[in-house]
């Protein structure tokens, strides 16, 4: 992602609704037909009585029941597909690693009962002896649980822009795709409307590994990748992304990344609000400083100008594009001083 983020205290909670998932298969592959005696000798009433009367899960249930019809053999393969799946953030360092439930048509039962519950977790949560939770789980839990974490995040993690226009909980390996990873915590990064709806149902292993991806909560971009700046017509500047070293799966974790979310292409479409975001701030330190009476030399601005990229760092992710924007301020004051001092007023 653009900046590191850290793992919500809520993977805890959902990884015991994944127990419970697991659960729910092994029990239909015991039970045929399943009923609501069996439901409850298992679960108990409150947790069949929620599974059973809600109507985002009543179809869950009736999902799980076509399972439950399935043959033995092959009830018993997807079991330990699941198991499979559930652990993929274990094998990220794997090469031999793969997803056993991998591209299922839209109408498979198992895809439809898996991504159920990420349905689930978007109504009237998770009931709280499912979840571990002092109350139904939902997500706008998750979203006070990632904002808790990562308290200087607030904008998208994968573009740095706004979310003032909508959020999403963003499943970077597409549940259309990769359905036991609905509601894997590892899985889910809060995005713009914007960048969620872009990337689609794209899937970041087409092509490469694991090892080739920028992975949520492991990778960020800024630990590897450099913006550097050039000039094209128009008076106005364009943004690349270079690798910062010749680690020999960076070119990949580049194109990928932007492949999924269009950057730097979503940054060059606003370079001009980048830039003024740049100036902007720059400009409202400098007219502090006059308000003060000083009369600013080139030489105090060339020092403002680091002084406010580093301000600017310590907020990146709570401000909008503060990311490009700062690394424009610091490619501007080297290769475009004398058009700064003059937009400024500097003499």
């Amino acid at each position: 992602m653009i900046h590191r983020i850290n793992l919500p205290a809520s993977e805890s909670v959902l990884q015991c609704v994944l127990n419970f998932m697991e659960r729910l298969l092994e029990f239909a592959c015991t039970h045929d037909p399943i009923t609501v005696q069996d439901l409850q000798a298992e679960f108990g009433v409150d947790v069949t009585s929620w599974l059973a009367q809600d109507q985002n899960h009543q179809r869950v249930l009736d999902n799980l029941k076509a399972f439950a019809r399935r043959p033995q053999v092959d009830k018993n393969k997807r079991l330990g597909d699941f198991k499979n799946d559930r652990v993929y953030s274990d094998h990220f360092s794997d090469p031999a690693f793969r997803f056993q439930i991998h591209r299922p048509a839209k109408t498979d039962d198992i895809k439809i009962w898996l991504v159920g519950f990420y349905t689930q977790l978007k109504a009237n949560g998770f009931h709280p002896l499912v979840c571990h939770y002092h109350d139904h789980f939902r997500d706008a839990d998750w979203w006070s649980s990632f904002g808790a974490a990562n308290k200087s995040q607030t904008m998208c993690v994968a573009c740095d822009g706004t979310m003032n226009q909508g959020r999403s909980i963003e499943h970077y390996f597409p549940k259309a795709l990769y359905p036991v990873l609905s509601i894997h915590p590892v899985n889910l990064i809060p995005v713009c409307n914007k960048c969620n709806h872009d990337k689609g149902d794209i899937d970041p292993l087409d092509g490469c590994s694991f090892d080739q991806l920028l992975i949520p909560y492991r990778d960020h971009i800024d630990q590897d990748i450099e913006l550097d700046f050039v000039s094209v017509a128009g008076g106005k500047e364009q943004i690349q992304l270079s690798p910062l070293t010749a680690e020999p799966t960076l070119p990949m974790k580049l194109n990928k990344y932007s492949e999924l979310f269009a950057i730097p292409a979503q940054w060059n479409n606003n370079i001009h609000e980048i830039t003024q975001i740049g100036t902007t701030t720059l400009r409202h330190q400098l007219n502090g400083m006059r308000r003060n009476g000083a009369i600013v030399t080139k030489d105090q601005f060339a020092d403002l100008i680091d002084a406010v990229c580093i301000d600017m760092e310590l907020d990146w992710g709570n401000y909008h594009y503060y990311y490009p924007a700062s690394k424009w301020l610091r490619w501007a004051k080297n290769n475009k001083f004398e058009s700064l001092c003059t937009e400024l007023g500097i003499s």
